[in-house]
């Protein structure tokens, strides 16, 4: 994580934003790899109903079936938590990754 953030902050400005969207486009490119989808296409076409197409929803609508780095970071907790990784230990990873 840190070497990315690393390569995020050598970018030229505007390459791609700020070095948090660089982080970001990083890291949804990974997921994508991975097979973790952006949007959960079932839920989104649950909160959207029958009257519409999943591509009618809103932005709001997709944001609330969206999954991504958010679900990444929720099931990597839960599989460390499954696993009796300690909590300390789980802090410091995340501190690590700038999010603690």
């Amino acid at each position: 994580m840190e070497e990315l953030k690393a390569f995020c902050s050598r970018l030229p400005l505007g390459y791609l934003g700020t070095p948090a969207t660089c982080l970001s486009a990083k890291l949804n490119t990974l997921l994508e790899r991975l097979g973790i989808p952006k949007i959960d296409t079932k839920l989104l076409a649950k909160i959207v109903g029958k009257d519409r197409t999943i591509e009618q929803a809103t932005r709001s609508e997709k944001h609330a079936a969206s999954v991504g780095l958010h679900s990444f970071r929720h099931t990597n907790a839960i599989a460390m938590d499954s696993l009796g990784i300690p909590q300390q230990i789980r802090k410091q990873l995340w501190a690590t990754a700038g999010t603690a």
